[in-house]
């Protein structure tokens, strides 16, 4: 038998140690974009620790369980989605969103965490949801930074969805924006509206409205003109 000479060994370390430094240059390139692709859907580049910190936190002071029903309305890459998906039990989560492209960085993410098992519900609507769900009703309904990229219309549409979905003692959560100027982002407009137009609108959808303050004063870290948005709470009247 012919043994390799230490040339022909050489040759082949070099030739491995060169597959490996391409394997991990490819992999980070394959995470920026990863990263790229996740900021870009998010909406803002830079803070996704932050929105995704600052929701976990509010939604378990305010009494989120394993046990809670969830229904996410804007839920695009899962920034709140993939920790809550991991708190909550098997089935619990459904995060609704208008972009299939978005929501198919959504499903990557979860394959990437493990969270298959979970059974997470992953929606593409252009009507909240509202075509998929039937009866089906929610302990908590949320709409993070979402709508302020709605028309009044729409707004109307999805306040009329929540009244229909929230259990009985259920909650939706939000927030707008009444500073930043109005422009577009991506597709979307970006719109500026009071705290009494969302009022109104719940209230004529047989919702009650309790505004909480901006998020910076709730505990959000970011920067930026979103950390002025206001949340606010609505429920049965």
């Amino acid at each position: 038998m012919r043994f390799p000479g230490r040339r022909t060994i050489g040759a082949y370390s070099m030739k491995a140690q060169a597959f490996l430094y391409h394997a991990m240059k490819m992999s980070r390139v394959t995470e920026e974009m990863r990263r790229v692709n996740l900021a870009e859907a998010m909406g803002f580049d830079g803070q996704w620790d932050d929105h995704r910190e600052f929701q976990m936190a509010f939604l378990q002071e305010n009494g989120l369980n394993e046990q809670t029903r969830f229904l996410e309305i804007g839920s695009g890459p899962l920034t709140l989605g993939i920790p809550l998906i991991q708190l909550l039990d098997a089935g619990n989560y459904t995060g609704v969103d208008i972009r299939e492209n978005v929501s198919n960085l959504a499903y990557n993410e979860i394959a990437r965490a493990g969270l298959a098992r979970k059974n997470p519900r992953l929606i593409v609507s252009d009507n909240f949801g509202a075509s998929s769900l039937g009866d089906e009703t929610f302990d908590v309904i949320w709409s993070f930074s979402v709508l302020f990229h709605l028309s009044d219309d729409l707004v109307n549409a999805l306040f009329s969805n929540v009244k229909k979905r929230l259990s009985p003692k259920g909650r939706y959560w939000a927030n707008y924006n009444n500073i930043s100027e109005e422009s577009q982002w991506l597709e979307f407009p970006f719109v500026n509206r009071t705290g009494d137009f969302y009022e109104r609108i719940a209230k004529n959808n047989g919702l009650s409205y309790n505004e909480l303050g901006a998020i910076q004063q709730l505990g959000f870290n970011g920067r930026g003109q979103e950390k002025n948005n206001v949340m606010f709470e609505l429920a049965h009247a």
